[in-house]
């Protein structure tokens, strides 16, 4: 491992207030329980476990639910920033499944680890070439993504070469919503609030 720092980011869903609020009919709880669970924490420590070396920068664990537009307008914005051989998590939508394989690709000189849910094609002016992917450990049960954002993690800050990772996958495609329009209205979606109150649509 080298001695520089590595820096990893988090952009998630997992401690978005909104889904707590709809799945808690219970609605006079503190606000102490609304704000998320212990997945954030267990990334972080298993991160820490890897490398006392990682910087870990959370962009975001407030996207809504399964929001892979928002996440990407949200870790688009963002990932530039950052610096050259950055590991960008992306924890949103990201149980695996057959349809929704997790994947490691590399992009811009960044690495983007996450579900191939049509995200990263949303997220570049270019998709991806090839993604990789992501192969859960047998008879994992629990919160997947943990070990395996863990194993990808380990093998980028130590070889740098994801093709090394999986097998090539197709990068899905997911196209982004448009507005339409007739000659007395016009129709089209937000895309995010930011604290401000500012809609991006």
């Amino acid at each position: 491992m080298p001695n520089d720092r590595q820096t990893v980011t988090l952009t998630t869903d997992w401690m978005n207030k909104n889904y707590y609020m709809s799945a808690i009919s219970q609605t006079d709880l503190p606000d102490i329980y609304l704000i998320g669970d212990h997945y954030v924490a267990q990334l972080k420590g298993v991160l820490r476990n890897i490398s006392q070396n990682i910087e870990i920068v959370d962009i975001s664990h407030s996207v809504q639910a399964f929001n892979v537009t928002q996440a990407a307008f949200v870790l688009g914005n963002a990932y530039k920033y950052f610096p050259d051989g950055t590991i960008h998590l992306v924890g949103v939508n990201s149980e695996p499944s057959p349809k929704n394989r997790l994947v490691a690709i590399e992009k811009d000189k960044h690495y983007f680890v996450g579900a191939n849910n049509g995200i990263f094609n949303m997220m570049f002016d270019t998709p991806p070439d090839v993604a990789y992917e992501l192969t859960p450990p047998e008879n994992l049960q629990g919160f997947a993504a943990l070990a395996v954002f863990a194993v990808a993690v380990n093998h980028i800050i130590n070889k740098r070469d994801i093709s090394l990772l999986g097998q090539p996958i197709d990068v899905n495609i997911k196209e982004i919503i448009r507005p339409t329009y007739s000659d007395s209205s016009i129709t089209g979606s937000v895309l995010f609030i930011d604290h401000f109150g500012n809609l991006i649509t």
